[in-house]
């Protein structure tokens, strides 16, 4: 499980302030079990809090406003920190004050002490600014995140508070200020009034509302945020089980932080860890990321099988806006392709295509020889693949070939590889990658070798094909053999691997043997 480059054991951490420091539960969780210890806020100078009673329970849920009542960031690297440096678990230090010089002093003071990442709690009111929260305005929170990384030797997590308009909209600020990562949700401001006393419940009047009564609200607030930003949430809002937990992963969080449960159950995160490991062998799942199932971080997407391509252009298109709809972050589509899949489209269909992402078709070419893709029945030719070709070139659509060496068969190897290259050169793959032909007796090829009509090229002469292909092209693309059909693997970028790759073909050629590599070829049942 990683965030923001730092690794945890699994996804579960204590939301800031309902843990401590750590040490007061230590009795109860083995702190070592722990995804991460995430401390109760910390400030630059000791804050008393806010007058009592600070606490109250609600239906469902919790108001507190405590007021982030700490004793200094000194006294925590002095009592605090000695503490969690004992236990084998990331430890993250969560920063509040009341004007920006206040959190600059605290991350500052903080940047050499060691510790693997900073928490920022920006719903802090903002002395300087009428009070108005500094998670509250996308500009104050663009403009603090920036100011932090700064001085930050450590990644930073922004916490967000859900009491705005629109959640995406400070996301995506604090992202732009360079936040590594976004904690959310901190509380819902809430209220509750004493009828017998006839007062507010709490002190300040107002608290923030915690626990399960939150939680449809956080989900929805943390699915919306990991839509809207690239980088990896962590969210809370009333989870108290792994069934919780796992809520919040598929709606895209890369960890979870439990907070009220841990004041009715001390045992709660390692009861969801346990949870959480159970669910993963029960459903045989390796990576929690793998159910994540309403919200994915990919950026491109690969249709599989045949040649999806065949398809209409209606169809393309109706692909195209149902994975942008489940995978609103994929910027390029890509698929397999015959040269006959491209001819039916118009040139503004293909660039319509290219604009709704589809850029990057595998294209199945395997040569550039007239006489061999007649041969073997393709249904197109040189001309056809220039022209369709010359066509993605045209709408600015990547595209990558198949090449299939062993398909001019013997005799006919380095006219067709001649010929090939010189087809190639007029074109711009990104990327070839080349097979080996391999011949089962039920095949028509194998017919045609029996009848005499077609001779089957040696393996050795199938490496001297790649070594020419190679040094006949003039373009810049990535060569690489792939696939369990090829005895030998050759890679690089042309034209600046050649020399490399051509010297490692000569000296496997100079010391193979002949009867070694057709044994290998014989024992492949499948490709």
């Amino acid at each position: 499980m990683d965030i923001a480059g730092i690794t945890l054991k699994n996804p579960v951490m204590p939301a800031s302030g309902t843990f401590g420091s750590g040490q007061e539960y230590s009795g109860f969780v083995d702190l070592d079990r722990l995804g991460a210890v995430v401390t109760k806020g910390v400030s630059l100078v000791p804050w008393e809090g806010n007058p009592t009673p600070r606490i109250m329970e609600t239906a469902s849920g919790m108001i507190n406003a405590v007021g982030l009542q700490n004793p200094g960031i000194e006294v925590f690297i002095r009592r605090d920190l000695p503490f969690l440096r004992q236990f084998d678990t990331k430890v993250i230090i969560n920063v509040c004050g009341s004007t920006v010089a206040d959190y600059l002093g605290a991350v500052e003071r903080l940047s050499v002490q060691g510790i693997d990442m900073l928490e920022i709690n920006i719903s802090c009111p903002n002395v300087e600014h009428g009070g108005i929260a500094f998670g509250q305005e996308p500009r104050m929170v663009e403009y603090i995140t920036k100011e932090i990384k700064k001085k930050a030797a450590q990644p930073v997590s922004m916490k967000l508070t859900p009491n705005v308009t629109d959640i995406t909209e400070i996301a995506k600020a604090a992202e732009a200020g360079g936040a590594d990562a976004l904690s959310l949700i901190n509380t819902i401001t809430g209220m509750r009034i004493d009828v017998k006393k006839r007062t507010f419940s709490v002190a300040n009047k107002t608290g923030g509302l915690s626990g399960p009564a939150i939680k449809p609200v956080a989900l929805r607030m943390v699915w919306q945020t990991c839509r809207a930003v690239s980088i990896p949430v962590i969210g809370m809002g009333g989870i108290q089980s792994a069934e919780d937990a796992l809520e919040f992963i598929m709606a895209g969080a890369a960890a979870v932080a439990v907070g009220t449960a841990n004041f009715r159950n001390p045992c709660a995160m390692p009861e969801i860890i346990g949870g959480l490991e159970k669910y993963m062998e029960e459903n045989g799942i390796r990576d929690l990321k793998e159910i994540s199932r309403y919200y994915r971080n990919a950026k491109r997407v690969f249709f599989t099988g045949a040649n999806p391509f065949v398809l209409s252009f209606d169809k393309l298109k109706m692909l195209a806006e149902l994975v942008k709809k489940y995978y609103p972050k994929v910027q390029s589509i890509g698929c397999f392709a015959r040269i006959t899949d491209i001819t039916p489209k118009t040139t503004e269909q293909l660039r319509e295509l290219r604009e709704i992402g589809y850029n990057s078709l595998t294209i199945g070419v395997e040569a550039g020889d007239e006489e061999s893709l007649s041969f073997m029945h393709k249904g197109f030719g040189v001309k056809e693949i220039l022209t369709e070709c010359q066509r993605l070139d045209e709408v600015g659509m990547d595209y990558n070939f198949f090449y299939l060496a062993g398909i001019y068969g013997s005799g006919h190897m380095e006219e067709g590889v001649k010929n090939t290259a010189a087809v190639f050169n007029q074109l711009h793959p990104k990327i070839i990658v080349s097979s080996m032909l391999t011949i089962y007796p039920s095949s028509e090829l194998y017919q045609e070798i029996q009848a005499g009509n077609w001779a089957e090229e040696t393996e050795i002469e199938k490496l001297y094909e790649l070594r020419m292909l190679i040094e006949g092209l003039a373009i810049d693309t990535y060569f690489a053999t792939m696939g369990a059909s090829n005895c030998v693997n050759v890679e690089g970028h042309l034209p600046k691997d050649r020399n490399r790759m051509i010297k490692w073909l000569d000296e496997v050629i100079g010391s193979v043997d002949e009867t070694e590599l057709r044994r290998y070829r014989e024992n492949l049942r499948h490709l």
